[in-house]
């Protein structure tokens, strides 16, 4: 067998058995995009779960639509928020027009994922305050949860705009890029993010997701292990960490495996190649002895 051919067999082998050695099981193990659906929901609760506390600027207390206000604000709390969107809806008829009222109505659009006309109301909101970071984050987040990426890129962009501070804005921005493969942008946008807030863990996961789809598997555990040092008992990470673990382990049997093949493989055409020439060697032996035999 020859050098060539030798080489030509490897390949094929590389070919079929690499995507099973070397699989990437971060990926394949649903932990991308588990993070993705965990992080919608979670961004939706965390950030609902503030919004009752905003200031009451609609109407004044001795007004009977503030009771108005009050019931819808209750069974806001309440999770009906079909009933309470119909008060607010109510008050918003009267003639109310304020940033909270917008706000709030644009929220329970939000929440009866209704995002179009969520995104409505925000932009009422905004209208009347094109400064509102919290209804320019919303209609951003609006925009990315519809996947309209280049609308959600925009509104995060005019968040940072008014307020470079906004470790959300950064980090969500990163989020879309990863999602668009534009993984050099996503890792700006994060380091923006952790300059803010260097301990932020959602942050310090996700350029450790981009730094393992860049194949620099080191800094992944790096920024794997910054999430640890902050919450020790993530899951996320430490799965993430274990199957960094597994592919490398993975992977350089593969190679020992592939090592070992062709080797083997070298070894068999040099035996070939002995057994060959010792096989000459006795027919020249045996002519030149019955050439010896005849002159005598």
């Amino acid at each position: 067998m020859s050098i060539k051919r030798i080489f030509l067999l490897t390949l094929v082998v590389v070919i079929l058995f690499e995507p099973i050695f070397c699989s990437r099981e971060l990926y394949n193990h649903g932990l991308v995009r588990g993070k993705l659906g965990n992080l919608i929901k979670n961004t939706q609760q965390i950030r609902s779960s503030t919004i009752y506390h905003r200031p009451e600027e609609t109407v004044k207390k001795e007004d009977k639509l503030y009771q108005l206000y009050q019931r819808a604000n209750y069974f806001y709390q309440q999770g009906n928020y079909n009933l309470s969107l119909n008060l607010y809806q109510k008050i918003k008829d009267s003639g109310q027009n304020t940033v909270a009222l917008h706000f709030k109505i644009g929220n329970t659009f939000f929440l009866l994922s209704d995002y179009h006309k969520a995104i409505d109301s925000y932009s009422l909101a905004i209208q009347l305050d094109n400064k509102n970071t919290e209804s320019l984050f919303w209609i951003a987040y609006s925009y990315y949860v519809l996947e309209d990426f280049d609308q959600a890129t925009t509104w995060f962009n005019n968040l940072v705009s008014v307020d470079d501070q906004s470790t959300e804005g950064y980090y969500w921005l990163g989020v879309i890029n990863f999602n668009l493969c534009r993984y050099q942008n996503a890792q700006k946008h994060f380091d923006k993010a952790l300059l803010i807030d260097p301990d932020n863990v959602d942050v310090n996961y996700w350029k450790a997701i981009v730094f393992y789809f860049l194949n620099d598997y080191s800094s992944s555990k790096h920024f794997f292990q910054n999430v640890l040092e902050v919450d020790p008992h993530n899951f996320d990470a430490t799965s993430s960490l274990n199957s960094i673990y597994k592919e490398n382990i993975s992977l350089f049997l593969f190679f020992v495996l592939l090592f070992s093949f062709s080797f083997c493989l070298i070894l068999l055409q040099s035996n070939c190649h002995l057994k060959y020439l010792i096989s000459e060697f006795n027919k020249e032996a045996n002519l030149i002895q019955s050439l010896k035999s005849k002159d005598f």
